[in-house]
């Protein structure tokens, strides 16, 4: 469980979730992460991508996350 303090709002993550959470307190490519989350919970790549761009876009949505340029 996470607590969005400016919100004030909590969330809560099952188990992939907070290890995606954890994976991304340093800056992760999507496809870095679905590496990581297909092999650990032996998952299809094609299916990890689709649920990981959705909380990718969750998180960004709520303010959670953001996109950082490593340029």
């Amino acid at each position: 469980m996470i607590l969005h303090v400016d919100a004030g709002e909590y969330y809560g993550f099952n188990e992939v979730a907070s290890d995606v959470w954890d994976t991304i307190q340093e800056p992760q490519t999507v496809g870095a992460i679905c590496d990581v989350v297909a092999e650990e919970y032996d998952v299809e790549y094609a299916r990890c991508r689709s649920d990981i761009d959705e909380l990718v876009t969750d998180l960004l949505e709520k303010d959670l996350a953001h996109i950082v340029d490593n340029e």
